[in-house]
């Protein structure tokens, strides 16, 4: 009996209609949020047991940002659908920049994250496939990645890569993130440099290259910085 009438109920959190218990955790995070400029952009966690609050409590939140403010959410917990990240924390990084979207450049990160992918041989990532953030840095890779680094140009790396790939990833070249940084010195010595390393070298930068995208592009909130 009990087990049919539970079938006929919404599930719990369906029915919730107020939200109790988290006002007091709601007004600190509003507080960190609301630092005056100079202070460094926050980085919010909270966790619990099951059924504590934390979904209402990040759905209260998000819905007290201004519009345009960027933000990323990471669920570590299997249990709710979230990802295990602890063996493979590129992914949590590249998680992060996904949801900053194609509005917020970052092209050391990009480049880094897909040679990264292409040395391992691991493309299967959804931010790759398709119309994927990364999917034409991958299809760029695969074009020109395999290229001796001795038969690459001095300068003028955008213009001989685009005399090299396909239609689309060159169009996509000349007016992307990734393009203006390789149209710079410090572009095309970063992307010959990767190409050199290990995977491991370049897994253990990933880190400095998303804060220092982030730190340069992210749109200013009250004279924030990045830092990590």
């Amino acid at each position: 009996m009990f087990g049919n009438l539970g079938d006929q109920r919404p599930a719990p959190a369906a029915e919730l209609r107020n939200f109790t218990n988290r006002v007091s955790e709601q007004t600190a995070f509003e507080r960190i949020l609301n630092l005056d400029g100079g202070h460094v952009a926050p980085v919010l966690m909270f966790y619990g047991v099951g059924g504590a609050g934390k979904t209402w409590l990040l759905r209260k939140l998000r819905g007290t940002l201004p519009d345009g403010f960027p933000t990323a959410y990471l669920d570590l917990d299997p249990m709710t659908g979230g990802v295990d990240y602890a063996n493979n924390s590129a992914r949590s990084l590249a998680e992060i920049r996904r949801q900053m979207g194609p509005a917020v450049s970052c092209p050391r990160f990009d480049l880094a994250y897909t040679w990264l992918r292409v040395k391992e041989g691991a493309g299967d990532e959804p931010l790759f496939r398709g119309a994927g953030l990364l999917g034409n840095s991958w299809e760029l890779l695969q074009e020109v990645g395999s290229i001796a680094a001795s038969d690459y140009p001095g300068s003028g790396l955008v213009k001989w890569f685009v005399g090299k790939v396909t239609s689309p990833v060159g169009k996509w070249l000349q007016s992307s993130g990734i393009g203006r940084w390789l149209e710079t010195t410090l572009g095309e010595e970063d992307f010959l440099k990767l190409k050199r390393m290990l995977p491991q070298e370049i897994y253990s930068d990933l880190h400095r290259r998303l804060l220092t995208d982030l730190q340069e592009n992210l749109p200013q909130q009250a004279g924030r910085t990045v830092r990590g």
